[in-house]
């Protein structure tokens, strides 16, 4: 058997506390949960201090009405559950019982969902399967690596200072994927040269480059496929939250579904929240050859115009490959 550590992290200091009426604590948990092939889960429940032993506090953990208690000793509180079903969907809370004085309790819970692994089939009209996690992560629920536009490898700076299809770090001087459909593009263009490119080329795609030649960054059109045709559903996931993704046909098909974190965005060094662009693999006609199209996950708005979306930015990539 297969055992699944999930950790939760309890912000319990007032319900500890005797003297005061315990208010509804934070229980800062994960409402996805990858559960391929496991039959058993621990949940490793850590509290933000460890309690005294006069506080005789307990841990009730109760998974569709499987339910286990266990008194809290130290930071960290282990629970097993054991022979739970897999490939299905599971509610559970916690509470946090306080046994002296008068009874006090914190509670709090949620849902985790099985992911599929590999790439997933969501029966979508154009038979492409998307992969189950960002470019980078190894699992659903990581941010996974931020590349520029047109690179294959992450980078500590995202600036036009060090970004390749540019002479020198000047904006105003692109060395590649400049065509001519923009009344200023021959101005943006390294001595001129114009090469009509306005979508990666395999060798500049880190999908491609990452995980092989039948993977791809999706085009823009790939993303207002998988708006169009799939069910979207805003859930929490730590403090960032994200979507899980379904199919339309069959949504509670727990193979055909994706998870799409809020994973942010690199400007420069750093690491700006607020905005959650995933790289298209082309650019918009019309547009300055600067940008290049994105979705913008937390909105579910397609950048086409490239207005907010510079080409040196780093942000994610979730790569697409065609089912056989």
């Amino acid at each position: 058997m297969k055992t699944k550590i999930f950790t939760l992290a309890f912000a319990a200091a007032a319900a500890l506390q005797a003297c005061n009426p315990c208010p509804d604590e934070e229980l800062r948990m994960s409402t996805i949960f990858v559960y391929p092939g496991y039959t058993d889960v621990t949940f490793e429940i850590t509290l933000d201090h460890a309690p005294k032993a006069s506080d005789g506090a307990e841990f009730i953990l109760s998974v569709d009405g499987d339910e286990r208690s266990v008194q809290v000793e130290g930071i960290t509180t282990l629970i097993t559950l054991t022979k739970l079903e897999s490939g299905k969907d599971f509610d559970y809370n916690v509470t946090l019982r306080h046994t002296t004085k008068d009874e006090k309790h914190t509670k709090a819970g949620g849902m985790f969902y099985t992911l599929p692994e590999g790439p997933v089939d969501l029966d979508l009209p154009s038979g492409l399967k998307w992969t189950s996690a960002n470019l980078g992560a190894s699992r659903p629920d990581e941010n996974g690596n931020y590349y520029a536009w047109g690179e294959t490898e992450p980078k500590t700076d995202y600036s036009w200072s060090t970004y390749k299809w540019c002479h020198e770090g000047s904006s105003t001087e692109l060395t590649k994927y400049v065509s001519d459909d923009y009344a200023g593009a021959a101005e943006l263009a390294y001595k001129g040269i114009m090469d009509m490119k306005r979508s990666l080329d395999s060798a500049d795609d880190p999908a491609t480059a990452a995980l092989g030649a039948s993977y791809r960054t999706p085009s823009a059109d790939d993303w207002q496929e998988l708006l169009s045709y799939c069910k979207w559903e805003s859930v929490n996931f730590g403090h960032a939250g994200g979507y899980l993704v379904k199919s339309k046909s069959e949504p509670n098909n727990a193979k055909k579904r994706i998870f799409i974190p809020f994973a942010g965005w690199m400007n420069g060094p750093r690491r700006i929240t607020g905005k959650n662009d995933y790289w298209a693999c082309d650019r918009a006609l019309g547009t300055s050859p600067k940008f290049a199209s994105s979705f913008e996950a937390l909105s579910k708005k397609l950048y086409t115009e490239g207005s907010k979306v510079e080409r040196c930015e780093g942000h994610t990539v979730r790569a697409v490959c065609q089912s056989n």
